[in-house]
């Protein structure tokens, strides 16, 4: 298992040829996929839980997605039960993902 973030900006000064987030996030689940590496989805916010749906529609992410939902850092969603409505859209986008959730 490996971590997947669409926040991991950081390394596209890395690998050359990589322009963006999102060009970094694909190049990542595709090796992940060539390797069968379970990726860990790293849900910060609900539009990681929507992206990390359509590459698997696609076929970029092998399913069932498995997500870790990261709460309570900042400038990411609150640890409190309104963030567990994410939970709930996740299992209505992708009702066989698994996970859990973490809170720093």
């Amino acid at each position: 298992m490996c971590q997947l973030s669409s926040a991991q900006e950081k390394f596209c000064r890395l690998i050359e040829g990589l322009k963006s987030t999102a060009q970094l996030v694909g190049w990542l689940a595709g090796e992940m996929l060539k390797y069968n590496v379970m990726p860990e989805i790293a849900a910060f916010d609900l539009s990681h839980i929507h992206q990390a749906v359509a590459l698997s529609k696609q076929g970029k992410l092998k399913a069932p997605l498995y997500v870790q939902f990261v709460m309570g850092v900042k400038n990411v969603m609150p640890a409190d039960k309104h963030s567990f409505d994410f939970i709930e859209t996740l299992k209505r986008l992708a009702p066989d993902a698994q996970g859990g959730a973490a809170q720093a």
